[in-house]
């Protein structure tokens, strides 16, 4: 090969070190024994103004774990920019509001029954200190604790 340089400029200009190496491994090595390596850019970088508007008209779908076993580099720009939490972890399981949610579902359903038919919904209603103010079918009732058997006299 005369000129390795021209061949990599005439067929595969634009790409970059390691999609190269990828492609043409030998021609890769060629420049690399020459030391002309270094007219090839070593990546192309993405520049995206807004990653999470990015986010949304790409991958809007993806899960924050889907999304950083995929597309790794998209997932931490955004925990870089503190932009990660507004990537839902499930989607479609997004409550913002608990309370109405539960309203709207689970109306009509004890704290108890609640808790065996949607413990992620209690859980959450837990944290949030929302469980007293649950107006279901006996909901004032969360634990009771048992009497003490008084002493026989």
């Amino acid at each position: 090969m005369p000129d390795p340089l021209a061949y990599y400029h005439e067929h595969y200009s634009g790409l970059s070190r390691g999609e190269l190496q990828c492609i043409d491994a030998s021609l890769y090595h060629t420049l690399r024994r020459h030391a002309l390596l270094q007219a090839v850019s070593q990546r192309q970088h993405r520049k995206i103004a807004d990653p999470l508007a990015y986010y949304h008209e790409y991958y809007g779908g993806l899960t924050r774990g889907q999304l950083q076993r995929q597309q790794s580099w998209l997932y931490h720009l955004l925990r870089r920019k503190g932009l990660l939490q507004k990537v839902c972890l499930q989607p479609g399981r997004a409550i913002h509001d608990p309370l109405a949610y539960y309203y709207e579902h689970y109306g009509d359903l004890s704290v108890r029954e609640l808790r065996k038919k949607n413990p992620a919904l209690y859980q959450r209603l837990w944290r949030r200190g929302l469980l007293g103010k649950l107006v279901g079918r006996k909901t004032h009732v969360l634990y009771r604790k048992k009497a003490m058997p008084q002493g026989r006299v």
